[in-house]
Formats: C-alpha cells, sequence, structure tokens
C-alpha cells in the first residue's frame, strides 16, 4: 500500500508542477530551425525517418494506397474531414474544388508514374516536385503536374489544420494526460477542479497511511481493515509488497516500507497543502487547466490557421506562396515562410469558426452554448445562423473568443521580441504546422 501511496504523491506533484499544460503534440519543432528558413530539400530520407514522420503525422502512410479515382477521391476526402457540410465548406475556404476531379488527375498521372503519385500522397511535396519530369508525366505537361501538385498540397494543407484542431481537443480536454485530472463529464476542467482532484486523492492516500502506521502498534479492527480494504489500489499494493519481501526478505523488507511510507507521509502532505492553496487562488474555478502553463490551445489554433492561410493566399500575388514554395523546392532552394494579409481575415475567420466548433468542441463557443440551449435544432443548423450573423461584421479580430485573439497578438509581440526562446520556436512550428516538413522532404 506504502508504495503505491508513494508514487502517487511523486506523481501528483510532478502533474501540478510540470506538466499541467504541457501535454504538446510533438511536431518536431526541432527540425525547423530557427531562423524558419526551409532548408534546401532533402528528399533522401531514410526509412526510418520516414516511418517516425508517418507516426507524427507529419506525412501520411501510402501502403495501401488506391489506384482509381474513386479509391483517391475517397482519401482525399476523408484526410479533410469527410462529407459532411463543415468538410466541405472547408474546403471551399481553401479553394480545394471536388475532391473527384482532383482524383481523377491523380489516378491518370498514377497510371504513368506510381512513385510520382506516392511521393505526392504521402505529403514529400520536396521529393514529388524534383520528380516531375522535365517532359512531363503521361499526357500532361510539368507545368500541368505541378498544378495538381499545387492543388494536392492544399489539401495538405487542410489535413494539418484538422490535426491541429484535434491536438486543440486534446489540450483542452486532456491537458495533463492524467485521467483523473482531465475527466470532467466532458467539460473543460478548471485550475480548481484539478486541485480539488489532487486534495481529495491526497486525503484519501493519508488516511491508508494513517491505518499502516497504526498497524505497526496494534491489530487493526474489522471497520479499520473494512477502510483498507475499500482502497481499489490494495491489490496493486499487495504485490508490489510482496515483490519487495522476495527481493529483500522479512528484515529489510520492513525497514525498506517503512521507509517508502514515512516519504509517501511527507510527499502527501506537501501536495495536500499546496493543491489545497492553489484551488484558492483568485479566479481558480474560472481559469482552464489547460492555460496553467503557455498559451490557449486556442490561441494556438488561431495562428496556425492564420499561416495556413497566408501559404493558400493569393492576396498579394496571383501566385500562391505555396505554388512558389514547391517550385523553390524543384530547385532545392530555401523557401521562406510568408506572412498572412488583411484581406484573408475573412477566409481566417470561417476556419478558425469551424475547427474550433467541430474539432476542438469548445463548449464555451457560442455555437456550443446555443446548440444545448434548443435541441430542436442541428448543430449545422446552428452554424448556418451564426455563420451568416459572421459574415455580416467587418473584417477585424478572431471571431467568438475569449480572449484569445488579444493572446495571439501579445504572444506574436512576444516571439518577435525574444525569437530565440524555446517555447518560441516550439510555438512557430506548431503555427506551421506540417506543412513546412513537407516542403523539405
Amino acid at each position: 500500500m506504502t508504495k503505491y501511496h508513494h508514487d502517487f504523491a511523486a506523481v501528483a506533484d510532478e502533474i501540478l508542477a510540470y506538466e499541467v499544460g504541457h501535454k504538446i503534440a510533438p511536431y518536431m519543432a526541432e527540425a525547423l530551425g530557427q531562423g524558419f528558413e526551409i532548408p534546401a530539400s532533402a528528399p533522401n530520407i531514410t526509412e526510418a525517418t520516414k516511418v517516425h514522420l508517418v507516426n507524427q503525422r507529419h506525412i501520411f502512410d501510402c501502403r495501401n494506397l488506391g489506384r482509381s479515382p474513386a479509391s483517391l477521391a475517397a482519401t482525399l476526402t476523408k484526410r479533410t474531414g469527410g462529407k459532411g457540410r463543415v468538410a466541405r465548406r472547408m474546403r471551399d475556404v481553401l479553394d480545394l474544388g471536388c475532391p473527384h476531379e482532383l482524383a481523377v488527375d491523380l489516378a491518370e498521372i498514377g497510371n504513368t508514374d506510381r512513385e510520382f503519385l506516392l511521393l505526392a500522397m504521402q505529403g514529400r511535396l520536396a521529393s514529388a516536385s524534383i520528380a516531375i519530369p522535365t517532359t512531363g508525366i503521361g499526357e500532361l505537361s510539368a507545368e500541368a503536374v505541378l498544378d495538381v501538385l499545387e492543388l494536392l498540397a492544399r489539401y495538405h494543407l487542410l489535413a494539418n489544420l484538422i490535426r491541429a484542431g484535434e491536438d486543440g481537443f486534446r489540450r483542452v480536454f486532456e491537458p495533463t494526460g492524467h485521467d483523473g485530472l482531465d475527466y470532467n463529464n466532458g467539460k473543460i476542467t478548471s485550475e480548481a477542479s484539478g486541485a480539488r482532484y489532487l486534495t481529495t486523492e491526497a486525503s484519501r492516500a493519508l488516511s491508508a497511511l494513517d491505518l499502516y502506521k497504526t498497524a505497526q502498534h496494534r491489530n487493526l479492527t474489522e471497520d479499520e481493515l473494512g477502510q483498507l480494504e475499500a482502497h481499489p489500489e490494495v491489490g496493486v499494493a499487495r504485490i508490489d509488497e510482496a515483490r519487495i519481501f522476495n527481493a529483500l526478505g522479512d528484515e529489510y523488507a520492513n525497514i525498506y516500507i517503512d521507509l517508502l511510507a514515512n516519504r509517501a507521509r511527507l510527499w502527501t502532505r506537501h501536495i495536500k497543502r499546496h493543491a489545497g492553496q492553489f484551488a484558492r487562488q483568485r479566479d481558480a474555478y474560472r481559469r482552464p487547466l489547460h492555460r496553467l502553463h503557455g498559451p490557449d490551445a486556442l490561441t494556438i489554433l488561431w495562428l496556425a490557421v492564420t499561416q495556413a492561410v497566408a501559404w493558400a493566399s493569393c492576396a498579394r500575388d496571383p501566385v500562391a506562396p505555396l505554388r512558389r514554395a514547391l517550385e523553390e523546392a524543384r530547385q532545392s532552394r530555401p523557401i521562406l515562410q510568408p506572412t498572412s494579409h488583411e484581406q484573408d481575415v475573412g477566409d481566417i475567420r470561417s476556419l478558425f469558426f469551424l475547427l474550433r466548433n467541430y474539432f476542438v468542441a469548445d463548449p464555451r463557443s457560442p455555437a456550443a452554448s446555443k446548440f444545448n440551449k434548443d435541441a430542436g435544432k442541428s448543430f449545422d443548423e446552428f452554424t448556418d445562423i451564426l455563420w451568416e450573423l459572421e459574415a455580416g461584421k467587418p473584417a477585424g479580430a478572431e471571431p467568438f473568443s475569449h480572449a484569445a485573439s488579444t493572446s495571439a497578438s501579445v504572444l506574436l509581440a512576444q516571439m518577435k521580441d525574444d525569437p530565440d526562446r524555446p517555447e518560441h520556436v516550439r510555438i512557430r512550428g506548431e503555427m506551421a504546422g506540417s506543412i513546412l516538413i513537407q516542403l523539405s522532404v
């Protein structure tokens, strides 16, 4: 029993002090560099690197990729949110058109050059650009093939954003990765709720430790034994206890277990006292647990959407930055990351709205609030209503925000002042999503 409580105290302290708010998706920020200039294309990656990139969802596993237009269209549709109205709207914002039309071109290219198709569908955009023969592929010229690759690259952009939305959901609802701290009946766990859970668990641990101390001086009563048996961890504790006795023998095992019990008591009292103080802080019941360290998940999502739209935008130039990046990758030249334009705000707002409501599933959003109040309307119907209201507003800050737009601007200013700070390097990597990696492999 004591071994479990020692572990609980150590883990709880680690969660509260270090892990809350730090469970982030591995975006390989170290691979992106400090200056955020994409390195010259390096398509000859090892098989191990390829597997790692697939596991981290930077590129896609295409081992079972179909050959027919219908199969390729199904793959494109699945990667970009499915067949629903929300997915179609997101594809419209990035001007993706109908997946079936792109799938026909991809199937035609794949019938002539299967290797190129695999590289393109994996998301290895640099390798695919370099692999385009100067004579083209099949009936398509090199320029026409590059047009197809650019449109497919936009699909990869949207797939990256959907992943960012899913990661946002995990950050909002699973900020520590600890079931007891994170699970809150579908609600966002507050700092106070997390602290209350730790306090409750610490009290439970101390009651067991008190029984352990009592048992050293006298036999426990039936009621006390019942209290001990009520702890669900008692079975695991007995297995650990048996392992200790087998390893150390009776004499040394008792000394070791007593040492663990004393350490566990000190740790658990510390956790209970610290968590209690934490719960009593001002507005602890209103602050989400996932914001204890680092920026809000919605702030990061807003920045990621802003960056993705910048890649696809033609606001400054009829040639989108993504197309220029593919051409630069084809020449193995460094690629600069684009910046957003004022004319892109409408697209940014629309994409953020959809990702926030359907993938982050943020219960603080007005769409969720209105939906919960009127069960007679579908979520799509509420989206339509709010979409119309949003469309009538002048271009401005992020929609339906709880100060995320303000924190986003502050965060950008801080990143500009201190670009090499590790946290800022990581955030820039998240803003960029996977597209920087895809343009360099």
